[in-house]
């Protein structure tokens, strides 16, 4: 009796993992394969187990040394399931952490509500009832939350994360073996020292993800950003419409065009139609203030989205705006503007009315250039 107690704590614990490492993973085979395989390799290693662990004086006493045999099931799950190894170990481990944390609780757990012989009878219902109520929820976890978070991860980092998973694993066993040994001060020393150690790597895990997410900002920075005049370039402008549009945020949106910018280049030179275009966005982006965001769309073409103020007076304030230049003038910017949701509840549609907007204007200033 007492020995079909320990195989129903052992078996149940690993169809935990397994169901873990099944829903987590895509087979290699049919369902009816991999379960008979799975199953086949079970019964003969735990059939061993018992065998070689029965050998032992402690045997019995809810030591939780079998848990190591796990390390085993890496051999057939990457044969029978797709993904690289360190994928594998790392979900498994997630898995082992779990059921181990289930195990240790539900040992000491019922020894201390029925001390002495007959504990394992209570310990399988404390983790049998553990399992049933959270299982549920862990499964969930790990598909929706720490998969996409692996899937995504860099090498080192992930590298991180496989050192820090086992290292947990073995720092809440060292824990649950030092309970169980409670005579053995080294066991309680060893426990300290791996603990330490797991939350060095923790920490470490923890710079490499950071780290990792800097260099994200950065390249977002460089993606969406003019390298000339440090504005947010045209993808961004995208990015940013297509927030307000998702939220229905009324906006005025606003097409810059420098007036005449050609002749600028053309007789001062391209460095000085450098300065130029910086002088303006400077200016431009502080005439609007907190109202609205200035963009640079292409050359001496630019573009704001404002959430806030209203349009004419928006693009009269940027049509007055006027860069000191030194001792060359400034010629003008033209304006035009389109109002969302009044105008158009399409991107392109509020561009391509702005633009318009902007030339009639154009026209009105320079006649002669029609």
């Amino acid at each position: 009796m007492q020995l079909a107690v320990y195989l129903a704590v052992v078996f149940e614990i690993i169809f935990v993992n397994l169901l873990t490492a099944d829903s987590c993973s895509k087979r290699r085979y049919s369902g009816a394969i991999t379960a008979l395989s799975l199953a086949g390799f079970s019964i003969v290693l735990v059939a061993a187990a018992m065998l070689l662990l029965g050998l032992l004086p402690f045997f019995g006493n809810g030591n939780g040394l079998f848990v190591f045999l796990g390390f085993l099931y890496l051999l057939p799950l990457y044969k029978l399931y797709e993904g690289p190894l360190r994928r594998c170990i790392i979900v498994m481990c997630c898995a082992w952490i779990y059921t181990l944390s289930a195990f240790a609780v539900s040992v000491h757990l019922s020894k201390a509500l029925h001390p002495g012989e007959g504990f394992e009878n209570v310990a399988l219902l404390v983790q049998s009832v553990i399992f049933l109520l959270l299982t549920p929820r862990f499964l969930r976890f790990v598909r929706r939350r720490f998969l996409p978070v692996l899937e995504g991860m860099e090498q080192s980092t992930s590298l991180n994360l496989l050192k820090t998973s086992i290292c947990w694993f073995v720092t809440i066993f060292c824990i649950h073996f030092a309970f169980v040994f409670p005579q053995y001060m080294v066991l309680r020393l060893l426990a300290l020292v791996v603990t330490a150690y797991n939350a060095l790597l923790c920490y470490r895990l923890l710079d490499t993800t950071v780290s990792g997410a800097q260099r994200i900002r950065s390249l977002q920075r460089t993606v969406y950003s003019d390298s000339l005049t440090g504005l947010r370039n045209r993808l961004c402008l995208y990015r940013d419409a297509e927030a307000l549009l998702r939220d229905k945020r009324p906006f005025c949106f606003l097409y810059l065009d420098l007036d005449r910018f050609k002749t600028v280049n053309d007789q001062y030179g391209h460095l000085v139609g450098d300065e130029y275009l910086i002088a303006f966005s400077k200016a431009a982006q502080t005439a609007l203030g907190e109202d609205g965001t200035l963009y640079r769309i292409a050359g001496d073409e630019f573009s704001a989205l404002c959430p806030f103020g209203e349009p004419e007076a928006l693009a009269r304030r940027l049509a007055q705006v006027s860069p000191s230049l030194g001792r060359k003038p400034f010629l003008g910017v033209s304006v035009g503007c389109a109002r969302y949701p009044e105008d158009s509840g399409s991107l392109d549609a509020l561009i391509g009315q702005a633009d318009s907007d902007m030339y009639r204007r154009k026209r009105l200033k320079y006649p002669e250039e029609k």
